[in-house]
């Protein structure tokens, strides 16, 4: 549980993290930074790696899923059970 996600996915060797920031007009601006530490199959265990439940936000600070109609993880719209009413 304690082992770097890398031992096993080694695309996970040199992660970076996303940083928040406002510019001097107020603007918020997006970046990114290498993690400060490693993630582990812990961390995935435990859905502590990072990801927000929200999702990331655009450029005014909205959700980004809304731009795709993406809302919960899910797509919008009506669901269909597959039974018949």
């Amino acid at each position: 549980m304690n082992d770097p996600v890398s031992k096993y996915l080694p695309e996970f060797a040199h992660m970076r993290v996303g940083k928040e920031s406002t510019d001097a007009s107020g603007k918020k601006i997006y970046y990114s930074v290498p993690a400060e530490r490693t993630m582990t199959v812990r961390n995935l265990f435990r859905h502590t790696t990072g990801p927000r439940l929200c999702g990331p936000e655009d450029e005014n600070g909205e959700p980004a899923y809304k731009k795709v109609e993406m809302t919960g993880g899910a797509p919008a719209g009506a669901f269909r059970s597959g039974r018949k009413p």
